[in-house]
């Protein structure tokens, strides 16, 4: 388990955002030119080989390429600035297309960066292979928790080319999309949750069985705390919660004008 992942002490502190000033808006893409309709401008082409092309087999508009590059495989990729969504859940999907062959791959990286530009967090979609009927494009996705100390997520598309050295490397990426929900950014002990529907979680936070957490929210002296699963977490009337066993359990919070949903994950 990542430490950068988990919060195991002290006073975590909930205070909910003015509408309005949220650093992202709930659902909103946040790459710029997701759709190749710009060509790839927004992106960052080190290899100088991805290009924008009309899209096909049964997809309309534009898609990004690797070109013609023989190499084992190459990437393009996009910095979002993500510091003020810690503890929120980033999502990184797009269509994807291997067509050429079977070996070839389309692959979404995501990556999130300290202040120091080094690499705190990643992962890597299930890669799309190349596929004998035309029409088939496959939606991929992958989605993580915004890590504490994260200041950037780099957004990277993949083409790598499995097949041989001379040959194109086909893969083709269409209505590339990486949101950001929940979170808020953290000073000291404090953690300021984005303003998110009643019905959604606005914290996740990831402890060890065994482990524990104290919750507060800032201003309010009457709180309600429950636990949606107490074989997993258990949250005692002052807000402490302990992680008992594997899975996922919500913690409610609500006080006389709003409920606050803390969702906790509880890992080896």
């Amino acid at each position: 388990m990542k430490a950068a992942r988990m919060i195991k002490a002290g006073v975590l502190a909930l205070a909910m955002m003015v509408m309005g000033t949220a650093a992202f808006a709930q659902g909103a893409n946040l790459l710029k030119n997701g759709n190749a309709g710009d060509g790839i401008s927004g992106w960052v082409d080190p290899d100088s080989a991805w290009s924008s092309v009309s899209a096909k087999w049964n997809r309309g508009g534009r898609m990004f390429w690797p070109g013609r590059r023989k190499t084992a495989g190459t990437r393009m990729y996009q910095d979002v600035a993500v510091s003020s969504s810690t503890g929120g859940t980033a999502k990184l999907s797009a269509y994807a297309h291997g067509y050429g062959t079977d070996k070839d791959k389309a692959v979404l990286r995501l990556e999130f960066l300290g202040s120091s530009g080094s690499v705190i967090d990643s992962c890597e979609s299930d890669y799309a292979s190349g596929e004998r009927d035309k029409d088939n494009w496959r939606q991929i996705s992958v989605s993580r928790v915004v890590p504490a100390g994260a200041v950037t997520a780099r957004v990277s598309l993949v083409g790598i080319n499995g097949h041989n050295s001379t040959s194109d490397c086909d893969s083709y990426f269409a209505d590339v999309v990486f949101t950001v929900s929940g979170g808020g950014q953290t000073t000291g002990t404090t953690t300021t949750v984005n303003p998110v529907p009643a019905s959604a979680v606005s914290l996740i936070c990831t402890l060890e069985p065994g482990g524990s957490v104290k919750l507060a929210i800032p201003g309010e002296t009457v709180v309600s705390w429950t636990s949606s699963d107490n074989s997993v977490a258990t949250v005692s009337k002052k807000g402490k919660v302990k992680a008992v066993d594997e899975g996922t359990a919500i913690i409610a919070a609500t006080t006389s004008s709003k409920t606050v949903k803390i969702q906790v994950e509880v890992e080896e």
